[in-house]
Parts: structure tokens; C-alpha cells; sequence
């Protein structure tokens, strides 16, 4: 397409006046020429009809890249958890015990504190007593065996009410004399044993471990 002299100089004209405006607006402009067509001026004084061929590139606007990221505010943190109902209150605690499998004795009562067996000697212990300062539990053993019993020895772990260890101690609760046959627990027979005796402070309760840790046999 050929441009005449006097289209060049209007242009150019036209580019000038409005050349502050392009300045400040830094955009594209829609002018009319004197022929009737429109052109569009762009802000790097280059030009281009709007309808048909351009004679000049004119610049394409920059979009923002599509592998932009954006900043997404941060999500809001969740509430903390009620945890109230897992706090169990101190006052509403059972202490806990730490004795291990053994009988109850509880002054006054007038069941048997409890029932053992070994070697062929079942023992019985009855209910507490206090006296004079010591507790004292009865005894009664049978000889279940074929042979006669000259000594029966417990190991025995007394704790009081809160479960506290008070001691640990060893007691014979039957003996006999050697050579002397009527002081023998014989077989079949039930006797009343020795006390098991413990100098400790009244309480209304404590807890008794216990075993038969020898039985001799003549």
C-alpha cells in the first residue's frame, strides 16, 4: 500500500498533538485520517489502520504468565480440643495400692484371715487380735501327709491401711522336739500352732503376705 506525502504529514501532525497524552496514558490511540480511515497510534510513535493490512507491528499487550503463583492466605488454624473431660481430678483419685496378692485384716473381724498349703501341712490363720501392743494372729495347721511334721516356718510381709510396708519377718509357728514323738504333728492330726505375732501400730486394717517357706518332716 503506497501513503501519499500529505497523509504522511498529517500523521505525524496528529502524532504530536497527541503525543502528551500517549506520554501520560502510555496507551494506544484511535485517530481519523483525512481520507476517512482510522488509524491507531501506538505509544512507541508507530501507527497501523484499523481496517486492512498494517504497515507497522504495533506491540501486544503482556498478559501476567500463567505459571504465576499466587499467595493464598494462610488457612485458619483449627480450635484447640477440649480437654477438659480427659483431666480426672486429683481429689476424686483412688490411691493405688501397692501391695501384692495378699489377705485383709481388719480388727473385729471374725472370719479367718486365711488358708495355706505345703508340703502336706494345710495352716489356717483366724481372726486378728490386739494385744499389748502387737497384732496377733491364731493359728491351726492339720498334717495331710503319711509322715510327722517337727517344724513348719512362714516368710511373712505386713503392710498397713495405705499400703505401706511395715516389715518384713520369718516365724516358726510349730516345732517339735526331736526324740520326744508325742510333740510331733502326726500325720492326720490338727493342732492349734504358735501366734503370728507383729509389734506395730494399732490400725483398723492392714495387709498380710504370706507363705510356708519350710515344713520338716521326721
Amino acid at each position: 500500500m503506497q501513503v501519499n506525502k500529505e497523509t504522511v504529514i498529517h500523521v505525524i501532525i496528529v502524532g504530536m498533538v497527541f503525543g502528551f497524552i500517549q506520554f501520560v496514558q502510555a496507551k494506544p490511540v484511535e485517530v481519523i485520517l483525512p481520507d476517512g480511515r482510522k488509524a491507531i497510534l501506538n505509544d512507541d510513535m508507530t501507527w497501523q489502520p484499523v481496517d486492512g493490512p498494517a504497515d507497522l507491528k504495533h506491540r501486544q499487550p503482556v498478559t501476567p504468565s500463567t505459571h504465576s503463583q499466587s499467595i493464598l492466605p494462610a488457612a485458619p488454624l483449627p480450635a484447640p480440643a477440649d480437654v477438659s473431660s480427659n483431666i480426672v481430678s486429683t481429689q476424686q483419685a483412688k490411691p493405688t495400692l501397692l501391695v501384692p496378692a495378699s489377705d485383709v485384716i481388719e480388727m473385729g473381724q471374725q472370719q479367718d484371715v486365711g488358708m495355706y498349703e505345703y508340703g502336706g501341712v494345710t495352716l489356717t490363720v483366724l481372726a486378728p487380735q490386739f494385744v499389748a501392743g502387737q497384732l496377733r494372729l491364731p493359728t491351726r495347721m492339720s498334717n495331710n501327709g503319711s509322715e510327722a511334721v517337727i517344724l513348719v516356718s512362714l516368710k511373712l510381709s505386713l503392710y498397713d491401711h495405705n499400703g505401706h510396708l511395715l516389715l518384713n519377718d520369718n516365724q516358726t509357728v510349730w516345732t517339735s522336739i526331736k526324740r520326744m514323738p508325742e510333740t510331733y504333728l502326726r500325720s492326720g492330726v490338727e493342732k492349734e500352732g504358735k501366734d503370728i505375732a507383729f509389734t506395730v501400730p494399732p490400725s483398723d486394717k492392714y495387709y498380710l503376705q504370706m507363705e510356708i517357706s519350710e515344713v520338716e518332716h521326721r
